[in-house]
């Protein structure tokens, strides 16, 4: 098997070819073929580019979860071209490694540790500083709530129907859903013992007689 360069090739095509119009209309073939073989190649190269800065810069890792272009899932695998995410609800994503260098990613996995932030309304009949207590009590409770950072409960707003109190805890990753889950029916149930009402809407309807 002989192989030429391409610059071989198109000179043994010329001396081949005699006429004028036909060299040039080979001349622009291999033009427009060279042309659109660069463009076929752009994507791919990219990519590859992507792939291997994405091996060594550590922004995740296999097993990470992740978070592009509001895909949220776990990293599965990390190729030269492209990257599997697979969601919560067991989808496979494959994401172009150009993509995700272009792209805003947030990395969940990052750090050990971190934060929860709900909100608990309770009735505006209540005694807010009470309710405060009992939520910090459950907090302390609770194996999976860590001590540093320190916890916040606080007033945050007055709603509509009610007063609302901040609650923020640090949890390891692993009890970001579940320690969540947790802390309110925990917190619930608290407030059933104690008296302390969660507001909800209320209506009130007149009877106008003529």
């Amino acid at each position: 098997m002989y192989l030429f360069t391409l610059k071989s090739f198109i000179q043994l095509t010329l001396t081949l070819t005699r006429e004028e119009s036909t060299r040039s209309s080979l001349i622009a073939a291999l033009g427009a073929a060279g042309l659109a073989v660069g463009l076929a190649l752009r994507d791919t190269l990219s990519n590859l580019a992507a792939g291997l800065i994405l091996a060594f810069n550590g922004a995740f890792r296999q097993g990470d979860t992740i978070e592009v272009n509001s895909v949220i899932g776990t990293v599965m695998e990390i190729d030269l071209l492209t990257t599997e995410l697979k969601t919560p609800d067991a989808k496979k994503v494959l994401i172009p490694n150009g993509s995700l260098m272009q792209s805003s990613l947030i990395n969940y996995s990052a750090y050990p540790s971190r934060r929860i932030d709900f909100l608990v309304g309770i009735s505006y009949d209540d005694d807010i500083e009470k309710a405060e207590r009992i939520i910090r009590e459950v907090i302390e409770q609770q194996n999976f709530c860590l001590k540093d950072p320190e916890p916040v409960v606080g007033a945050d707003n007055l709603g509509d129907f009610g007063q609302n109190v901040l609650v923020r805890v640090w949890v390891d990753n692993d009890f970001v859903i579940t320690g969540k889950m947790a802390l309110l029916k925990e917190i619930k149930r608290a407030f059933d013992r104690e008296k302390i009402t969660i507001p909800f809407p209320r209506y009130e309807v007149s009877t106008l007689q003529l």
